[in-house]
């Protein structure tokens, strides 16, 4: 080594030691070396926090303190404020105690669609329920299936956003139809450049309803821009669909629009009225905020029009957040009576707010014309029945020939509406009727001899009037449909002009003859009772109308005509002359016969009037 490097050594060497030796005599421990941080701050290093936390852990403490506040609401049964509460949990850390708590509080509120939707999730994302859980969810989810129906909505427009009862449910194509509750709901479809599609759906239990959805291109325009006041990104809700983040800008129909951002948290605005004008730029610009309560508003009926301090938010349940604070609500629905409610909302506050509107009774809506007090009604038709039941068609065999019963019925209404449905009337009426039985076996018996035998040919005429009176119940304005139930009393007679051939016993001589008695009528009273059920369909031309219907008849005897008994007619061919060559039995009876059955089915179409007084 150079002698000149060594003595540098050296003198480095004991310059350092006596820097040490000056430390250590002042009482100093020797300086530890500064932590190495990568751009630090040129000024003193801070103190160490406190240990890092696990984020999980942290989430699971979060959670569980929500879980516990929605415990405390629900044994209050205060379901609506509890939901919050188990579903901001579930959004924290997802269990499967406030996943089943959040379905109770859905299924008590009768928010049946998702509460069925709750309870899916529970079996979903907890396969291992207990087994008192899995009784519990399979017995609600069997039960909630016959409160939900669905709604298919068919559409060729993709990308379009869909909003059932203020609810968003995402964007067409849908994957499949879309659970509602039972009852009635009010269904929005938005997208960009076309008129929104608006329109009320009613759905029942099990029911699935097609919805086919035609958005129209908008012809007249105006446009909308939305901006957020100090440039924050947020949710642009217009008419309560989601269209997009601010700044936002876009083509609208003309005429006003509700508008609120929706933010991160509390952060929105409160519903903003906007003014879309033809070929002209809106320009609406909005602050976020923190909006400490939340309101839902339930109207009935659901496509009631719900106004939040001064700005029209949409038909049908509206869920959204408000300032705290003072708020008015009114609703409203052609035909009812608007009613107002004042709310008073604190921080941290839910309210569910039911508005039940009651008719207007001044409302053209609700004012049915008048029922006519009175309606003559005529009538007018053929009747046919297989048979009019007599002892002669018993004998009507081999060569015999029996009509069936023909004839005609005229009838005559005094009627009295007793609502727009049920009407009362009087009924008066004639029945004719006619049937012919010709070369039916036939029997004459002269007085003390044996019967002479042949055939004989019978026209039998039932006529009578009908009395009774009638209840009907009666459908439509215009096309008005009739069921109406008739009885009453029928009381005529029954006639029958008899003929035949007939040829008589030998003679002393072994002589018989062949002969035709003459034409005889004879004619007995009839009694009866009827029933007479009858269809009608009409169509009304101002206060009259014009109507086809057919009636039945079921006649019930009282008692039954019949062919009298001592009814003489001479046998023989000796009438008018005395010839030695006549043979004759003398007078003969064709005995007692009933000329009707105990019980007469008919029906008779018809052509109906009625007028209206």
């Amino acid at each position: 080594m150079p002698r000149k490097l060594l003595i540098a050594l050296i003198v480095l060497a004991l310059s350092c030691f006596a820097t040490l030796t000056s430390a250590q005599k002042k009482g100093g421990k020797q300086p530890k070396a500064p932590p190495v941080v990568a751009e630090a701050p040129a000024e003193a290093p801070t103190k160490p926090g406190p240990p890092a936390v696990d984020p999980t852990e942290q989430k699971k403490a979060d959670a569980r303190t929500h879980f516990e506040r929605g415990l405390s609401l629900f044994d209050e049964e205060a379901w609506d404020a509890a939901l919050v509460e188990f579903t901001r949990s579930r959004e924290i850390f997802p269990t499967r105690a406030a996943t089943k708590n959040a379905a109770i509080c859905l299924r008590r509120l009768h928010r049946f669609d998702e509460a069925l939707d709750m309870f899916d999730a529970l079996l979903r994302e907890f396969p291992n329920l207990p087994p008192a859980d899995k009784s519990l969810v399979e017995r609600e989810v069997s039960e909630l299936r016959s409160r939900v129906g669905t709604i298919d909505i068919r559409m060729t427009e993709p990308g379009a956003s869909i909003v059932i009862d203020g609810r968003s449910r995402g964007s067409s194509p849908t994957a499949g139809p879309l659970r509602v509750s039972v009852g009635s709901h009010v269904v929005r479809v938005f997208k960009k450049g076309f008129t929104p599609f608006e329109q009320r759906v009613d759905v029942s239990g099990a029911q699935n309803v097609p919805l086919d959805v035609k958005l129209a291109g908008l012809t007249q325009s105006g446009t909308l821009k939305i901006v957020e006041k100090n440039a924050q990104a947020a949710d642009v809700m217009i008419d309560n669909v989601v269209v997009g983040k601010t700044p936002w800008e876009g083509a609208l129909p003309l005429g006003d629009h509700t508008v609120h951002l929706r933010g991160e948290g509390t952060q929105g605005t409160q519903p903003a009225l906007a003014t879309v004008k033809l070929g002209e730029e809106t320009v609406l610009t909005l602050a976020l905020e923190a909006l400490g309560s939340e309101v839902r508003i339930e109207p009935k009926p659901v496509g009631a029009s719900v106004v939040v301090d001064g700005v029209t938010v949409g038909r049908g349940i509206w869920d959204g957040r408000l300032r705290a604070g003072a708020h008015r609500i009114d609703v409203s629905a052609e035909g009812f009576l608007t009613k107002t409610r004042q709310l008073s909302l604190g921080v941290g506050q839910r309210e569910v707010v039911s508005v039940v509107l009651a008719r207007d009774p001044d409302s053209p809506l609700w004012k049915v014309e008048s029922a006519p007090a009175l309606a003559l009604e005529l009538g007018i038709g053929a009747v046919w029945g297989p048979g009019l039941g007599s002892d002669l068609e018993d004998s009507c065999s081999g060569d015999c020939v029996k009509s069936l019963t023909q004839g005609g019925l005229a009838l005559a209404r005094v009627g009295y509406d007793v609502s727009s449905k049920v009407t009362v009337s009087l009924d008066v009426g004639y029945l004719a009727l006619r049937q012919k039985l010709s070369g039916r076996d036939a029997e004459l018996t002269p007085v003390g001899r044996p019967a002479n035998t042949g055939v004989a040919f019978d026209t039998l005429w039932m006529r009578g009037l009908l009395a009774g009176g009638s209840v009907g119940f009666r459908t439509g304005p215009r096309l008005p449909f009739t069921a109406r139930l008739g009885a009453g009393a029928f009381v005529g007679s029954v006639s029958d002009e008899r003929s035949g051939h007939f040829e008589t016993n030998p003679n002393s001589s072994g002589q018989s003859a062949r002969y035709t008695t003459d034409s005889i009528e004879e004619s007995s009273p009839a009694r009866y009772l009827y029933l007479a059920p009858e269809l009608r369909f009409g169509r009304r031309m101002g206060r009259s109308e014009l109507s086809l219907g057919v009636q039945a008849l079921v006649l019930f005897a009282l008692t039954r005509p019949e062919w009298p008994e001592d009814t003489a007619v001479l046998t023989g061919n000796c009438a008018g002359s005395a010839s030695a060559s006549c043979v004759t039995d003398g007078e003969g009876t064709f005995g007692k016969q009933a000329l009707t059955g105990k019980v007469l089915i008919l029906v008779a179409p018809q052509v109906g009037f009625r007028h209206d007084f």
